[in-house]
């Protein structure tokens, strides 16, 4: 199973602690006008789920009497030349992909069709907008592939027996409701999740904040770049390469920051009005609950891994989220409506920075 909406939650609060976060001025908290999304698990929900599960035990039974066909999953290195230079961007050493999914040029993967382990081919490709960069799109290219070994997807067999044998229930009926309640919380969670940060939003923007340390500020910045590394890790690129990306520059940074510290400020006032704390019987019964997903040996090892403090200050968090929403005043809507809305509100977003992009290029015009 997948980590729950809280745990992945836990990671963003893992860096900055939430204590010593200077004043505020908290405007109200409770009986906030806040959502309640109302929706249901179907069967199809279930059924992708235990698609996802089953990947787990896949296995990839290597294949060597016959050259690669569709479907069929090949380790390869490539190497692209581009106007009779060597590209390493583009390249690619010892990597797995699956014929016909377009994870590599068209025309390499029409080339490996009858292709063998060890063998060798140079194909010429024209590069397109959904592998390159503008600049590089409808060049020519070389590109030098070896396939290093191909093996073929076997999953077992979904029944009875498999799921007594690996998941610990009698039958797949009984494994398919034990995780349609599993899902449904974890849904239940993750709106729940929504719902809060919209009414934390409100309750941040309406108040009034003093000042803070230089401390707090130079950590929340260390959080805030490290957070960019990984989005820039995770695409392949460099953090200035990323930020020029996402039109981050530093006064957006300096924002960015600023609105971290302020959700900080508010999150330690409310605690500390409502008395709400987290006890370290609370700390480990968390960790024996939740080490397995983290992929620890151990509760210890968890505890040792993330620290008590960032643990305390998620659990301190989801303390506050429980109290915001069991306290609020909340209408019912459907799930459709919700994404509905959401989408909507997500268009309006990218139309309004369309158009102040438009308006500052005529500005600078």
């Amino acid at each position: 199973m997948k980590k729950s909406v809280k745990l992945v939650v836990l990671t963003a609060i893992m860096a900055v602690g939430l204590t010593g976060c200077g004043k505020v001025k908290l405007a109200n908290y409770k009986g906030l006008e806040g959502q309640k999304i109302v929706f249901d698990i179907t069967d199809e929900d279930v059924r992708n789920a235990v698609d996802d599960m089953m990947y787990e035990y896949v296995q990839y039974d290597p294949i060597t009497d016959r050259g690669a066909q569709n479907g069929d999953y090949v380790n390869l290195t490539y190497k692209v030349t581009v106007d009779g230079e060597y590209n390493e961007d583009l390249s690619g050493e010892d990597e797995d992909i699956c014929v016909g999914e377009e994870y590599v040029y068209p025309e390499v993967e029409k080339a490996l069709v009858g292709m063998k382990t060890g063998d060798n081919k140079t194909v010429n490709v024209k590069l397109s907008e959904d592998y390159v960069e503008d600049d590089l799109v409808g060049k020519e290219a070389s590109v030098d592939v070896t396939v290093n070994e191909i093996s073929v997807e076997n999953l077992p067999e979904y029944n009875d027996e498999f799921v007594k044998e690996n998941l610990g229930f009698d039958s797949v009926a009984a494994y398919e409701e034990d995780l349609k309640q599993q899902l449904y919380a974890e849904k239940e969670e993750e709106y729940k999740y929504d719902s809060f940060y919209e009414m934390l939003q409100e309750v941040i923007d309406n108040s009034t904040f003093g000042s803070y340390s230089k401390s707090l500020y130079s950590e929340c910045e260390e959080e805030y770049n490290s957070s960019n590394e990984s989005m820039a890790a995770m695409y392949g690129m460099e953090l200035k390469d990323y930020e020029e990306f996402m039109e981050i520059d530093e006064k957006t940074k300096k924002s960015d920051i600023e609105a971290m510290i302020h959700e900080k400020q508010v999150i330690e006032a409310i605690a500390k009005n409502e008395g709400l704390e987290v006890s370290d019987k609370e700390i480990k019964e968390f960790a024996e609950q939740n080490y397995a997903s983290y992929e620890c040996e151990s509760a210890d090892a968890f505890i040792e891994e993330y620290g008590e403090d960032s643990i305390k200050d998620y659990l301190l968090m989801d303390k506050i989220c429980n109290f915001i929403y069991e306290n609020a005043k909340l209408t019912e809507i459907s799930e459709e409506e919700y994404l509905e809305a959401k989408e909507s509100e997500d268009f309006d977003e990218d139309a309004e920075e369309d158009g102040e992009s438009e308006e500052v290029e005529s500005e600078e015009e």
